[in-house]
């Protein structure tokens, strides 16, 4: 023992490091101080405990790499893995979402090199994780795998011979029929052969009937478990209506088959699945029912279907929230979700995906943000940045008609919450509440009954965005935010809030390519002439470059002053000239000729681009160079 501050450094300290890790889920410094304990004080060396403690915590926290890295420092420490380790690996490999087959032979091969005994349970697990997953090919490849491995060794593990026996059955069942498979099971039975499980379930493989199984439970005499029964829906879900897959679930509760996760998942599935039209009232009462009849495994028995009920509380959750009946399933959904955080099942990106749902399927701004509010409050869960973010995001892009705009007051209490857990708010966020305004504002026509009262609403809730930093630095603002910001105005026809930002942005050096442009199509808009010929002269004056859509915005805005000779003249002369001129190109000419046909100099233009623009000429497509006729 080595003293650390006056106190001996034990393997009690060391464990009591490792809780404290794994509790605040933090499985990279759980890892790392396990690879260092040795030379810690107190040269503890790590043991399989130890080790186990970290390959528990990794079944929630971590991945199948992080577990494998782990494997490889406890051979380099002397405390090589043995099958109880890799049973951990091989559970963990049926919760991730693919590649399974090749992390199991991986593992497989590792264990080889090790010299580990034959082991039964592992190969179970193996078996039992590509048979739930409906890959019997890869099963198969599998145990062949790993049984190989001990044959070579002159080890003939003892269920070889049952295993033989199965798929002899299976083999004369599916080759001549179930008369000559019985025939074959009573003269195996007479050498000794015992059925289990596992030959139900190979003999069932193919079945969609509650007959078929009660047909070999009285021949095997044995009853079969959920996982025959949960095969046998399965089967049945891909050729048979819902009510026949009812009958078949109805019939393993009749015949006493306790019910869990692989016997009631396919049948919640099938409820809630999704289609061109939402599960009924009854079929969610039903899917609810069902899960409720499901009996929870101790916690030191459930890490392996950890992956498979989260997924069924997901199914569970987009149903409910996709159900016109708020009233009668928010409550349900809200008690799901609290369900999961007792158990462990839930976190921030959970119930982010529930808030998303339930703002899509809202009727209203206001029933969206109360779905919100209410998943919020209820968990106690906070979201993460990237799941505020989400949120806020759906929130902006809510369409419930042409002219309402997401009401910024619940907008920005949303962007408290935010801020209240920590989470940094980027100037982006507020850029989309800015960028719905515009789109709303650009939807709106003059002759909408109510246009000028929305256009109103958009430029009060664009000015409350502004004045939300004029009182405090809640964010450093970009230009991407400042453009958007001035867009929403001069689309919403406030002119003179948009010039003011340009004069701002032009004053403070911050002005960049979409700020000129947006400035000129405000000025075109707004028919402020004298003020788009001073932002051209100043910008002219301070060097700075025109790009080509800023000379595009510039040929508009002139056009729609009603300076169509100016325009051609820069377009013809000056856009392509000096050493940063641009080359007029075939939308300037487009977006020219289009004003001048309206006003009907369409040919004298294309006189001025033929004389001066030959080369262009030559390039433009005949709608353009032969006008309308």
């Amino acid at each position: 023992m080595t003293p650390d501050f006056g106190h001996a450094v034990t393997a009690d300290t060391h464990r009591t490091v490792l809780r404290a890790l794994a509790d605040s889920g933090n499985t990279v410094a759980l890892l790392q101080w396990l690879s260092t304990m040795p030379a810690k004080p107190g040269n503890v060396q790590p043991t399989l405990e130890f080790w186990h403690m970290f390959m528990g915590h990794c079944l929630v926290h971590g991945d199948v790499r992080m577990m494998s890295r782990g494997t490889q420092v406890m051979r380099s420490q002397g405390c090589p893995a043995n099958n109880a380790t890799y049973q951990f690996l091989i559970r963990k490999v049926f919760m991730a979402s693919s590649h399974q087959f090749l992390w199991t032979v991986r593992i497989i091969n590792r264990i080889s090199r090790s010299g580990l005994p034959f082991d039964d349970a592992l190969l179970g697990t193996m078996l039992e994780g590509f048979n739930g997953l409906e890959l019997p090919v890869q099963a198969a490849r599998v145990e062949e795998v790993y049984r190989s491995l001990f044959l070579d060794r002159q080890q003939v593990p003892p269920s070889r011979r049952g295993h033989d026996f199965n798929m002899r059955l299976v083999q004369t069942f599916h080759k001549h029929g179930q008369r000559a498979a019985v025939q074959l099971y009573r003269s195996l039975r007479a050498h000794g052969f015992q059925p289990s499980q596992a030959t139900l379930t190979s003999i069932l493989d193919d079945a969609r009937k509650a007959e078929d199984v009660s047909f070999w439970e009285k021949t095997f005499e044995i009853k079969a478990g959920s996982r025959v029964w949960s095969k046998v829906i399965r089967n049945a879900l891909l050729f048979r209506p819902p009510p026949v897959v009812l009958d078949i679930y109805r019939a393993a509760r009749a015949a006493g088959v306790p019910v869990d996760l692989a016997l009631a998942e396919p049948v919640i599935r099938t409820l809630c699945s999704s289609s061109l039209r939402s599960p009924t009232d009854a079929a969610l009462d039903l899917a609810i029912e069902i899960y409720r009849e499901i009996e929870v495994p101790p916690p030191s028995e459930s890490n392996a279907s950890l992956g498979p009920q989260v997924a069924l509380f997901q199914t569970l959750l987009r149903a409910l929230s996709t159900s016109a009946n708020k009233t009668k399933y928010m409550p349900v959904a809200i008690d799901l979700l609290e369900e999961m955080k007792r158990r462990g099942l839930s976190d921030s990106a959970h119930i982010t995906s529930l808030v998303i749902l339930l703002m899509r399927s809202a009727s209203s701004f206001a029933e969206a943000f109360d779905a919100y509010k209410t998943v919020r409050e209820r968990t106690q869960i906070p979201f993460q940045a990237k799941g505020y973010a989400a949120i806020l995001h759906t929130f902006t892009t809510l369409k419930f008609d042409n002219r309402t705009i997401p009401p910024w007051q619940d907008y920005f209490r949303i962007v408290k919450d935010m801020q209240e857990d920590g989470s940094p708010v980027l100037p982006h966020l507020y850029t989309n509440m800015l960028r719905q305004m515009a789109r709303m504002a650009a939807r709106a026509r003059p002759s909408d009954a109510d246009h000028i009262p929305a256009m109103q609403g958009i430029v009060l809730a664009a000015r409350d965005v502004q004045h939300q930093f004029s009182i405090g630095a809640a964010a450093t603002l970009d230009a991407p935010f400042w453009n958007q910001l001035m867009d929403t105005y001069q689309r919403a026809g406030a002119f003179e809030d948009a010039r003011r930002i340009w004069d701002r942005l032009f004053r403070e050096g911050r002005a960049d390519a979409a700020s000129v442009s947006i400035i000129f199509d405000a000025c075109g808009y707004a028919r402020a002439g004298r003020t788009a010929v001073q932002i051209f002269a100043g910008l002219r004056a301070s060097g700075y470059t025109f790009t080509l859509r800023n000379w595009h915005a510039w040929l508009e805005c002139l056009c729609r002053l009603g300076q169509l000779d100016d325009a051609a003249r820069y377009f013809c002369l000056e856009m392509g000239s000096g050493p940063h001129g641009v080359p007029p190109d075939e939308q300037g000419a487009r977006i020219l000729l289009g004003f001048a046909n309206q006003r009907g100099v369409g040919d004298d233009v294309r006189v001025r681009i033929r004389q001066f623009l030959p080369a262009l000429w030559k390039k433009l497509p005949p709608d353009i160079a032969r006008g309308p006729h």
